[in-house]
């Protein structure tokens, strides 16, 4: 199987995609069966944590287009979707 996003970027997930993911499911699993709604859950420092969605929703997280990650992303040929 074929994940998109691990082509894009270049190569298959690494083993700590794979440990990242399966940490940030069970983090939301375990809010879930405690009754924690309306969060999504980060990765902040080495913890999942639940980050509330107000703190969020709405608001964008932008790149400046000079930044050194946007050339090597285009250099790998990364689609930025602005051209």
């Amino acid at each position: 199987m074929t994940s998109l996003g691990h082509v894009q970027r270049g190569g298959g997930p690494s083993p700590f995609d794979r440990t990242l993911c399966t940490r940030l499911g069970t983090k939301a699993v375990q809010l879930l069966a405690e009754g924690t709604y309306n969060v999504m859950v980060g990765y902040r420092g080495l913890e999942c944590v639940p980050v509330p969605l107000e703190k969020v929703a709405g608001f964008r997280k932008t790149v400046p287009v000079d930044n050194p990650m946007i050339e090597t992303a285009r250099l790998v040929g990364t689609c930025m979707g602005d051209r």
